[in-house]
């Protein structure tokens, strides 16, 4: 598992995802995403 934590507007979303979708997004210290919220869930985009 992996802990992704974005800034919106100074508000902090954390979203914890697994490792192989880390990989698979190419996700980078730094990088620009998209979160996707759902009622149960948030989905990290890039």
């Amino acid at each position: 598992m992996a802990k992704v934590v974005m800034d919106c507007k100074g508000t902090e979303l954390i979203a914890a995802i697994t490792a192989d979708s880390v990989d698979d997004l190419g996700i980078k210290v730094g990088d620009r995403v998209t979160a996707l919220v759902k009622a149960t869930e948030m989905m990290v985009i890039k």
